[in-house]
């Protein structure tokens, strides 16, 4: 946490909590804890769902799949896990069903174009709500 509190100070968020999270040499889970909320009111940070986070990870994810060329059926797996464990959200059903998909029509090229197709779509269907 006290890097996070630095990197606060660095951006020019100031507040008691930030410098005494900033100051903190080796702190223990209990000190931490004790002054997170004020510290995240401070900063603007605010807590996340499961699936609010599942989402922006998936974003990510999918960006990455994109932007780089990746192979999408090498991140099935991944993108299926992160539905699964954050207790399926209805936004991320198309790139959590994908896996399953690809084992039963095969791993082929045209379930990559599909996967790529769905990749594309949630991509630009988190960047429109998010406003990016």
């Amino acid at each position: 946490m006290p890097p996070i509190a630095w990197q606060a100070l660095e951006a020019d968020l100031d507040g008691p909590t930030i410098r005494r999270m900033a100051a903190f040499e080796n702190p223990t889970g209990f000190e931490t804890d004790a002054i997170l909320p004020k510290f995240m009111e401070e900063t603007g940070m605010r807590l996340l769902t499961a699936a609010e986070a599942s989402y922006r990870v998936a974003y990510d994810k999918a960006r990455e799949i994109l932007d780089c060329r990746k192979d999408p059926l090498l991140e099935l797996p991944f993108l299926e896990k992160i539905w699964i464990e954050s207790d399926y959200p209805v936004e991320l059903s198309a790139l959590g069903m994908l896996n399953e998909q690809a084992y039963i029509e095969g791993f082929s090229d045209n379930i990559r174009r599909v996967a790529r197709d769905e990749l594309i779509l949630f991509v630009r269907e988190f960047e429109a709500s998010h406003n990016l």
